[in-house]
């Protein structure tokens, strides 16, 4: 088998890319207001799918908060 050259010293420059972009994302929290509402809304029986489109969160935070308080 032979040993592949690379022109100009190219192997000792070859560099890998990070396929993973890395968030700078801040974590919203929600507020108390905002928490008082949601459990307003679901105890006065509305569905977690609008509330969570709503206050722009997940269904499944929804419920979390609910079981919460």
């Amino acid at each position: 088998m032979q040993a592949i050259s690379y022109p100009n010293g190219l192997k000792s420059k070859c560099r890998v890319l990070k396929l993973f972009r890395t968030s700078n994302a801040i974590p919203l929290m929600l507020t108390q207001k905002k928490i008082d509402w949601i459990i307003r809304w679901k105890k006065n029986g509305k569905q977690t799918k609008e509330i969570a489109i709503a206050q722009k969160i997940s269904r499944r935070r929804v419920q979390q908060l609910y079981k919460e308080y």
